[in-house]
């Protein structure tokens, strides 16, 4: 657009006084081309340093969900270890029908057993 203006003011033609109006016009419309140059410098380098910031984080984020991935599967195994162990000690600690035949009852020494009685 401004490019558009300063053509425009190229083909102006016409009396001696118009001519330093048309310069300084010109001048200023220059200007605000090299302030847009410079602003679109700027913004190029604002646009790399946001998308450096922006692959960092992604890096980042990508590394603390592969760390929670690690952390939760650590935490399941270990339930699961935990779990198996309690079912082995429950399987221990369970009697089993089998070894309760009525002659091992009978074979054992009921004189021995102490036990305290309780009253309700």
């Amino acid at each position: 657009m401004l490019m558009r203006d300063l053509l425009a003011l190229d083909e102006v033609t016409g009396a001696d006084e118009l001519r330093p109006l048309r310069k300084t016009t010109v001048k200023e419309v220059q200007s605000l081309l090299d302030d847009v140059d410079g602003l679109r410098g700027r913004l190029a380098d604002i646009h790399k340093s946001v998308l450096a910031d922006l692959k960092e984080e992604e890096e980042k984020e990508k590394q603390r969900k592969e760390a929670e991935a690690e952390e939760e599967e650590a935490k399941q195994k270990q339930k699961e270890e935990e779990e198996d162990a309690a079912a082995a000690a429950d399987d221990d600690d369970e009697p089993v029908e089998e070894d309760l035949d009525e002659e091992s009852v009978d074979s054992v020494d009921w004189s021995t057993l102490k036990l305290d009685p309780e009253f309700h």
